[in-house]
């Protein structure tokens, strides 16, 4: 079943929420999301599509054409998504060209140069957190090869930021540790999928690839739900969650897009609280 959202309302009715995640129907599956952002989470889509024959989970993912695609979603930006300096972030990348450096997501100051962003360099995946230098920064070389499916989690416990790649962090070599507690903060005031943005400079750095599953969470997601959201590779929907003890996060999910489908020019957060 698709779901189908506005910017303004459309939020599905208990029954239909139910049926459409799984809940209720002795199958397990989020049946609420209580600290989701709901419509204030929908993004607004410029020029990216949704392919429906090449994605990891569902009926499609989200494809940017390299050029001037992106998704703006700036309701999940700064402290409004993470209401400590606490959280997590889940999402499958395939990126089609391997000799380009794109920002397939990020955090970033409209009026200055602090960012978090998440790129490719190459076949290299990279993170990093900059303000006026690296304060963290982390790269897992050889992972991007073109039309690939990986598997990225990013897990702030407090402490420390961690990367999990297809669901290790072997490999994953941290070129800058200043300070891993870093996450996203009031001034990281906009978000974009498929670009950067930041320092008055607009719209930046479009992704070549596509991303699918894309999930934020007000916690640091455990090892459980790792392994259940990673299926040794296969995936799982982050609506499937609730079952094999996991079911925990759902109410912790601040915001989900399946990326099956756009909604006009929305994306819709498909974590609607009931």
């Amino acid at each position: 079943m698709k779901i189908h959202g506005t910017a303004k309302g459309g939020a599905l009715s208990k029954k239909d929420f139910g049926v459409a995640f799984g809940g209720g129907n002795g199958n397990g599956g989020c049946s609420n999301f209580e600290d989701s952002l709901g419509t204030d989470a929908n993004g607004t889509n410029s020029g990216s599509t949704i392919n429906t024959s090449d994605q990891k989970l569902g009926d499609g993912c989200v494809s940017f054409d390299g050029v001037n695609n992106y998704i703006a979603i700036d309701g999940i930006a700064a402290t409004s998504a993470f209401s400590t300096n606490v959280g997590s972030i889940s999402l499958w990348i395939n990126s089609a060209d391997e000799a380009r450096d794109d920002t397939f997501f990020g955090w970033g100051d409209t009026n200055a140069q602090k960012m978090m962003r998440f790129r490719s360099d190459g076949t290299t995946l990279t993170g990093s957190w900059y303000s006026g230098g690296h304060q963290w920064e982390f790269t897992k070389s050889g992972v991007l090869t073109a039309d690939t499916w990986v598997s990225l989690m990013i897990v702030q416990d407090g402490t420390e930021v961690e990367v999990y790649v297809n669901n290790s962090t072997t490999g994953v070599v941290w070129d800058s540790e200043t300070d891993r507690s870093k996450w996203v903060d009031s001034a990281m005031d906009n978000f974009r999928a498929g670009c950067t943005n930041k320092n008055s400079a607009g719209n930046t750095d479009f992704f070549k690839g596509k991303l699918d599953d894309f999930s934020i969470w007000d916690v640091a997601i455990n090892s459980t739900t790792r392994d259940y959201i990673y299926n040794s590779g296969d995936g799982r929907k982050i609506s499937q969650l609730g079952t094999a003890g996991s079911d925990t996060t759902c109410d912790n999910i601040k915001a989900y897009y399946d990326c099956d489908e756009f909604d006009n020019s929305t994306l819709t957060n498909n974590a609607v609280p009931i």
